[in-house]
């Protein structure tokens, strides 16, 4: 199935009165750095994250993957300190770390014991400015993610009708292009495509220090400035990204074959609207993600329990995509012997239902109150939180904004509902993806011999 990177954090902040797990503020240092500070008392221990605002949109020509790569690189040599030495310090605290890289925007996390906080920004202010990008370490570090492209990409039959989805859906916009990256052209990087990238890119004036947990605000301007405040900043030029055309109403069809799927599965991709195009739609259709999901969405119950169509139903909303062309997906898994031309029909009968007939208020109702409850959960957490902010602060949110989110879903109207509805699905859709297993293409054969 055809997942967002954002998907688990787009459902939902709330505004809550002023206390021990929300107290968050935002301050920017003289070189550009912006820090975002989320108090949170209940444990003794800090989530540390570095945002850069640059993402695989930002690949040069012939380079897709180029930022993905270099976030590898950043877990080698540095001026002040060698190749691993990072992971050993963070292993020897008892850290939890990794690094992401989106279409967007690279990220760089820790969570780890207050005690240690200075030490990991001692480490990440390091390797902001001072990465060396030896040779020898690049060549080795990009048989790394073609190896990684091969097992994540190139070998599971999903992720390759996914990343076929995606470019058939996308004509024009550069989240045609797989994060990681074609095989083709990571063979090609050097270690100064890398330097070249990590020189424009990486800088406190294109960053966000993003610390929740079991911290203070003066506390971080502290230990931020001591850290940070005197590393050298420059400007940071991004490329204008192109706009998708509209729908122009054509559905590209696609089926892969493959004994690596246990079972059929269907994706339809609808042009949804991005919440840069129209933020009150945006907010309508997390709504209507959140009125057709899971086991009390409106179409479960029917194509799951009682006509036993399909065995799993997902729903998938990108609204929050600086791409206008936010797609909108609907996933179907389906028994081994089941139907798809039959589970792909039934499904659109839905929709034109969900089109012609109008919505129930308490369905409604329910809907908002699932689109907004996951926040409870993440703000629980130091480390789910954090994240949270920091995704939604490389959109372009503050955290006023962020914390208000959950009134502006509240907001949503049933006519606004059934606008976008009408909208985004009275057009075709513009990608449907279908995988199935090799024993439905010999079950498919042996029907054709037998009508011979």
């Amino acid at each position: 199935m055809i997942k967002s990177f954002l998907m688990t954090f787009l459902l939902g902040t709330a505004l809550y009165a002023s206390d021990n797990t929300g107290d968050g503020r935002t301050f920017r240092l003289d070189n550009g750095l912006k820090v975002v500070v989320l108090t949170n008392t209940r444990a003794p221990i800090v989530y540390h994250s570095v945002w850069y605002k640059v993402g695989s949109t930002d690949d040069p020509v012939l380079k897709s993957g180029l930022a993905h790569y270099l976030e590898h690189m950043m877990f080698k040599s540095s001026k002040n300190h060698p190749s691993g030495e990072y992971v050993k310090i963070l292993t020897k605290f008892g850290a939890k770390y990794n690094a992401t890289t989106s279409f967007d925007r690279t990220s760089y996390y820790a969570t780890l014991d207050k005690k240690y906080l200075s030490d990991i920004m001692e480490l990440e202010a390091d390797r902001m400015v001072n990465l060396t990008m030896d040779p020898k370490e690049a060549l080795s570090e990009r048989s790394v993610v073609i190896e990684e492209r091969l097992m994540t990409r190139d070998n599971p039959p999903a992720s390759r009708l996914s990343e076929m989805a995606l470019s058939h859906y996308y004509l024009h916009h550069p989240y045609r292009l797989p994060v990681i990256g074609w095989k083709h052209e990571m063979e090609t990087y050097t270690h100064e495509d890398a330097l070249l990238h990590y020189k424009h890119f990486y800088s406190p004036s294109n960053a966000v220090l993003v610390l929740s947990g079991d911290i203070t605000v003066e506390e971080a301007k502290t230990l931020a400035q001591k850290y940070y405040g005197s590393l050298p900043s420059h400007p940071v030029f991004h490329k204008e990204k192109v706009k998708e055309p509209t729908n122009h109403n054509i559905t590209a069809s696609l089926v892969l074959k493959d004994k690596g799927f246990g079972t059929p599965s269907v994706d339809i991709l609808f042009q949804g609207i991005s919440f840069k195009e129209s933020l009150k739609k945006t907010y309508a259709l997390e709504v209507v993600a959140s009125l057709l999901k899971g086991k009390t969405g409106l179409w479960y119950d029917t194509l799951v329990e009682k006509e036993k169509i399909v065995t799993d139903f997902g729903v998938d909303y990108h609204g929050f995509s600086f791409d206008t062309a936010a797609p909108f997906s609907i996933s179907l898994t389906l028994p081994k012997d089941g139907d798809v031309e039959k589970a792909k029909s039934r499904v659109m009968e839905l929709i034109q239902n969900l089109i012609e007939n109008t919505l129930n208020e308490d369905d409604v109702k329910l809907a908002k109150i699932k689109a907004t409850n996951f926040f409870d959960y993440v703000k629980d957490s130091a480390t789910t939180y954090g994240n949270f902010v920091g995704e939604l602060m490389m959109k372009g949110f503050s955290l006023e904004e962020i914390e208000g989110l959950r009134g502006e879903i509240d907001k949503v109207t049933i006519l606004d509902i059934q606008d976008v509805i009408r909208e985004v699905f009275s057009k075709k859709p513009r990608v449907i993806a279908t995988g199935l297993p090799e024993i439905q293409e010999n079950r498919e054969k042996e029907g054709e011999k037998k009508n011979d």
